[in-house]
């Protein structure tokens, strides 16, 4: 069963029927990519990769641009039977190289500006027999010949994405094709996902969300996808209306940004579907954007190693929550040393999120520890915590390694930040545990001031404005100490903060 196997089904439909179209940073510049043209130039990868002897099984390495060369290189391997290393273009020569050597794959294939940066590294893979390529030594005229996919059992790799490493050395993280197939297939039906939906793809194309859910959940649906080179939110509110975009997909981050820049008469009314995730989406923000636009965000939830495990309701909005179970997927709460599940009309107690079912990967690739670690007892734990409310819905509360322990009381950074975004003059806010010789830690707010409150406001003002709204929705031992005001909030390409760049700054 290969995952290429309902893609090409989808899309062989109708071959002159609009599959990518391509915009500058500024939403203008269109090129359009038909469904034909993206199986002539997935044929020609194939092609090159033949001549370079790759074989089903093999791994091969791919961080291309944003454009036609995108798809056309992930069809055209997935239906090779070959398992997809996707490598994050802003990585540092090194980083790139640890990841290469971890993954022993046999090619290597990306940008021109990609290849340009990272010439010493290729020169050593050439040495030991592996090729890197740029995308643009394919020769699309070689292109011919049916579409054939070949057959992989449920069980092979079809991807295997590395983790970011923020708490050590990058973990890999084998997928299925009948993993991969079994979450887009649970997500489709939950989501309403069909060939009538236009997605504005903004997100970076080389981890779960961007590209599992962006481009791999639309080639299978066989709807379009309007594909910007960068994110910018003036470009991308334009674009949505431009474009009649139906669906789009970001982090917290990005839906803050658009906010921030809307007009008086800027409108989303043609956008049926919002998704956030990859980072923590604050009530606050959720409110701002569906009182502005009437378009409620859904918010999902999921890790790299499990998949999307749980999402709101494109029918039912629900703010703060990350929704209920997917279909074939089990979610359940550690506490106490035995596993929670929802119950209808009680609340469940905090613990930390594990989760069961096809999605979910068998383990490190490169780790055992790590695997033993986190998989046992047929679950993935996930190192979250979080809580079922009287409706089965999931609550994130935080991570369990960021709790913040103030003389023995437990507090959760995510909680003390939700209250300090509502004071006034708060663009952004991280919370943070810091040393403390009598308590053992502190909680530090790191705190953003919002653009139209810099030249109005002073700092001393706007930490009143904090310690004003802590007072009134925290507990004592749960307000920060310490305040510090910085130029941005440090996040990883995802949207999730950088908590050791954060707390690097301070020091």
């Amino acid at each position: 069963m290969n995952l290429a196997e309902p893609m090409v089904a989808a899309l062989a439909d109708d071959l002159e029927a609009l599959a990518f179209e391509y915009l500058d940073s500024s939403g203008e510049g269109a090129v359009a990519q038909t469904r034909g043209d993206l199986f002539a130039l997935a044929q020609a990868w194939r092609r090159l990769f033949e001549k370079h002897g790759l074989e089903t099984g093999d791994e091969i390495a791919l961080s291309p641009s944003r454009g036609p060369h995108l798809p056309a290189l992930h069809l055209a391997a997935l239906a090779d039977g070959l398992a997809i290393v996707p490598l994050n273009s802003a990585l540092t020569p090194a980083e790139i190289e640890g990841v290469l050597s971890d993954a022993r794959v046999k090619l290597v294939v990306s940008s021109e500006e990609v290849v340009e940066r990272n010439r010493s590294i290729a020169a050593e893979l050439t040495e030991a027999g592996v090729s890197w390529l740029a995308e643009s030594e394919v020769d699309a005229d070689q292109a011919s010949g049916n579409f054939e996919v070949r057959h992989r059992d449920g069980d092979d790799t079809a991807m295997t994405i590395y983790t970011s490493g923020t708490t050590g050395e990058p973990k890999s993280v084998p997928l299925t094709h009948a993993g991969l197939l079994a979450n887009l297939e649970a997500l489709s039906q939950v989501w309403h996902r069909s060939s009538q939906d236009r997605l504005l793809h903004v997100l970076p194309a080389h981890h779960y969300h961007g590209l599992v859910l962006g481009v791999y959940g639309s080639l299978l649906a066989a709807s379009p996808v309007v594909m910007m080179s960068s994110f910018d939110a003036r470009s991308c509110l334009d674009a949505i209306r431009a474009h009649r975009i139906n669906l789009f997909m970001a982090v917290p981050t990005m839906y803050s940004r658009m906010l921030s820049v809307a007009e008086p008469g800027d409108s989303l009314d043609g956008l049926r579907l919002a998704i956030s995730g990859s980072a923590p989406l604050p009530v606050s923000l959720w409110k701002s954007f569906s009182d502005r636009f009437r378009v409620p965000l859904v918010n999902r939830y999921g890790l790299t190693e499990t998949g999307i495990a749980t999402s709101t309701l494109p029918e039912a909005p629900r703010a703060g929550s990350v929704g209920l179970p997917l279909p074939g997927t089990t979610v359940g709460l550690l506490c106490e040393g035995r596993y929670v599940g929802a119950c209808r009309g009680k609340r469940s107690p905090l613990g930390e999120i594990c989760m069961a079912g096809p999605t979910v990967t068998e383990g490190y690739g490169n780790n055992p520890e790590a695997t033993d670690a986190a998989i046992h007892d047929g679950y993935f734990h996930s190192g979250d915590l979080g809580y079922f409310d009287e409706g089965g819905h999931l609550f994130v509360e935080g991570r369990i390694k960021e709790l913040i322990i103030v003389g023995g009381s437990n507090v959760i950074p995510g909680e003390v930040a939700e209250v300090l975004a509502k004071a006034e003059g708060v663009e952004d806010v991280a919370v943070v545990g810091e040393p403390d010789e009598d308590l053992g830690e502190i909680v530090a707010a790191y705190v953003v001031a919002s653009a139209a409150q810099r030249d109005q406001t002073t700092e001393a003002e706007i930490e009143a404005s904090l310690r004003e709204a802590a007072a009134k929705g925290l507990a004592r031992y749960k307000q920060p100490r310490v305040y510090r005001f910085i130029g941005e909030i440090p996040r990883n390409p995802t949207g999730k903060v950088d908590r050791a760049r954060l707390l690097a700054s301070a020091s």
